[in-house]
């Protein structure tokens, strides 16, 4: 994990990652063929609702703008629709983070809101873009 990069200190990073239970909250590695990190998903289901929340964070600036986002999502997106029987994914990101959002539409989901002024970074405020995708509409594509 990228400790150095991060504004948590490692008690909070290591007890966000042990809040996981690998049943409904999943911190996943993102590995390069070779094994090496390059980033995280979390994935959080909420099955009375049939939806769930990816997240994820590529830290290793090298594999920026490499797709590693798209493939790794989609592998998300098929087993919390297959596996899961969900209907719904959710996922969002800094109103300043141009590729996730690029990302995003590329891949199909639709926005469906802004939180404004949401998360603080370099105390400034920003907007948090929200996006969701229907089942359907990922195996429509």
């Amino acid at each position: 994990l990228y400790f150095e990069k991060s504004n948590s200190n490692r008690s909070e990073i290591f007890k966000y990652v042990d809040s996981h239970d690998d049943q409904d909250r999943h911190f996943l590695g993102i590995y390069t063929k070779k094994g090496h990190v390059i980033g995280t998903h979390s994935l959080r289901i909420d099955r009375q609702a049939s939806r769930f929340t990816i997240g994820v964070m590529i830290g290793d600036k090298n594999f920026w703008g490499q797709g590693v986002t798209l493939e790794t999502r989609a592998t998300l997106l098929d087993y919390g629709f297959q596996e899961q029987g969900c209907v719904k994914a959710e996922g969002g990101c800094s109103a300043r983070n141009y590729s996730a959002i690029f990302n995003y539409m590329k891949q199909g989901w639709t926005q469906e809101g802004i939180r404004r002024a949401h998360i603080t970074k370099d105390e400034n405020r920003i907007d948090f873009v929200l996006f969701g995708l229907l089942r359907e509409r990922w195996f429509d594509k």
